[in-house]
């Protein structure tokens, strides 16, 4: 797999093809964060026939940084997914986005008009920073002592130093690696965060101090009309109740809740996530053929 390199407006996306040659629909990935990167692995791990494309979000990977930060933007990211997809052609196509990616994604075909979106995958989706810190709220107040007091003072001082990261620990094996995963854990946590997720997101790994502040994907949902699949683990940072809130605000979603799981669902319980994506992609790939516009394919 040779990875591509897209010159565009705001300067160079990579991006990975895997799979081109394989049957049904094409499926674009777009990844958590902002700024984790791409992980064409996903492919051999799903192990879907589907060609499958994925690329490096501004600011992280092989794509460029913005030299002003305030350029990192929802609207910049999303012209870049048109260019990925005008690059690769991909007139039709399943957006499948992880945690903030399932955001871009719905943003995407919310104020695009989803155009040639045949499908959504959500995955442990933030679609409503209100919804988001709802979660976080009561998921601190369930942690037990002293773990819940100590995340709550460096979060109420607004300390984000060392001993932040290391009080963030018992809160991602609790919500996010619920096997405990250290390694995991320990690049999630204690690594430095890039300079687009500080820049969108801040310094708090809870809540919001950045440009995202506001967000909330969810306002346009309901405009969205292509099939939706919303999945996240029973023991996820996104609570079930929120996740029944973003299926109910879709025209046709079905939702996923995989048992003895927290946010990281491909690493804790890959076999059931495979066995619910393929299912959904099978589904939509049997549906008819809806022939596209010419309007659709001269503006990618």
């Amino acid at each position: 797999m040779n990875p591509r390199t897209i010159s565009g407006a705001r300067g160079e996306t990579r991006c990975y093809a895997n799979n081109e040659g394989g049957e049904g629909t094409p499926i674009l990935v777009l990844h958590g964060g902002p700024g984790f990167g791409s992980d064409p692995a996903l492919t051999e791990v799903l192990g879907l026939k589907s060609p499958m494309y994925f690329y490096d979000q501004y600011g992280c990977g092989g794509s460029n940084s913005m030299k002003d930060p305030s350029e990192y933007t929802v609207d910049a990211f999303m012209d870049q997914i048109d260019e990925v997809r005008a690059e690769y052609s991909l007139d039709s196509v399943i957006l499948m986005g992880m945690c903030w990616g399932a955001g871009l994604a719905t943003s995407y075909a919310s104020r695009k008009g989803a155009r040639g979106v045949k499908a959504m995958i959500l995955s442990s989706p933030f679609l409503s920073l209100d919804l988001w810190e709802r979660d976080q709220r009561a998921n601190l107040a369930s942690m037990p002592e002293p773990e819940r007091s100590a995340l709550q003072r460096y979060e109420a001082e607004e300390n984000y130093s060392m001993g932040y990261r290391k009080a963030l620990i018992p809160y991602f094996q609790r919500f996010y690696f619920t096997r405990g995963d250290a390694s995991l854990i320990s690049q999630l946590v204690m690594g430095r965060q890039p300079e687009v997720y500080r820049r969108m997101w801040g310094e708090s790994e809870l809540f919001c101090k950045g440009a995202l502040s506001g967000f909330d994907a969810m306002r346009g949902a309901g405009g969205i009309d292509c099939p939706v699949l919303l999945i996240g683990g029973d023991r996820d940072v996104v609570s079930a109740e929120t996740m029944e809130a973003y299926r109910d605000g879709f025209r046709d979603a079905q939702l996923a809740i995989v048992p003895n799981s927290g946010h990281m669902i491909y690493n804790e319980q890959l076999s059931i996530v495979k066995a619910i994506v393929k299912s959904f992609v099978r589904e939509i790939d049997n549906r008819p053929k809806k022939n596209l516009p010419s309007s659709m394919r001269s503006s990618l």
